[in-house]
């Protein structure tokens, strides 16, 4: 679990799973997988794209996530989303 402040200073839940952990949007089928670190970023790319979408919530488990999704969906297609 995220807990985000007033300031929007972000910090996890002691004792709680992070590494590989992510929050799923998801979509009609799992043709294409969307890969967002950010909650904000992933909602807005379901939306726009009715597509399934796996939040990280953080940058450093990106990876992590990124790799789990590999071993479900060896022949998935993957597209990454994120801010400029």
């Amino acid at each position: 679990m995220q807990l985000i402040n007033a300031h929007g200073d972000k910090r996890m839940l002691a004792g709680g799973q992070v590494k590989a952990a992510c929050h799923t949007l998801s979509g009609p089928d799992n043709a294409v997988i969307w890969l967002t670190e950010g909650y904000a970023t992933g909602l807005t790319v379901h939306r726009l794209t009715g597509e399934t979408v796996c939040v990280a919530l953080s940058a450093n488990n990106l990876a992590a996530v990124a790799e789990q999704l590999r071993s479900h969906y060896p022949d998935g297609a993957a597209a990454a989303g994120g801010r400029q």
